[in-house]
């Protein structure tokens, strides 16, 4: 019976949270990203698919490939929706960001919750850290 009851224990503690973490990382069909700058005026509106894809990131971590599938932008600068983006969910957090320029990073932020989230668009570097918005995404297909 302590041996079943240990079995269980494994399965709840150990088996079940690596499914979830797993299914985690790879968010299925097209996302409707918004991002907003600090006067919640909406500069950019893109449908993106997370791809399995590895990318180049000078951050540490599993970063994949973001595809931009249409994109309308009022400042295409804000955002470098034309560099190649990368994400990484870990623990629950997405970050999507432009990991690929050491030093000059740019990352949207949130708690994941499995058909969206939104969180802050923020600048870092050795040297600099400032919020430049807030985005908003969500599973649309």
């Amino acid at each position: 019976m302590l041996r079943y009851i240990l079995q269980l224990f494994l399965l709840i503690t150990v088996a079940l949270p690596c499914q979830a973490i797993a299914s985690d990382h790879s968010p299925d069909g097209t996302w409707r990203l918004e991002i907003n700058n600090l006067n919640n005026s909406t500069i950019s509106v893109a449908h993106i698919k997370f791809t399995k894809k590895v990318s180049r990131s000078c951050i540490e971590g599993d970063w994949k490939k973001i595809k931009f599938v249409s994109v309308t932008a009022s400042d295409e600068n804000f955002f470098p929706i034309t560099q190649e983006i990368s994400y990484k969910i870990s623990e629950g957090i997405l970050i999507i960001g432009r990991n690929g320029r050491c030093d000059s990073y740019l990352h949207l932020t949130g708690n994941f919750i499995g058909n969206g989230t939104r969180g802050e668009y923020r600048t870092f570097g050795l040297s600099h850290n400032k919020l430049l918005g807030k985005f908003l995404i969500n599973n649309i297909k």
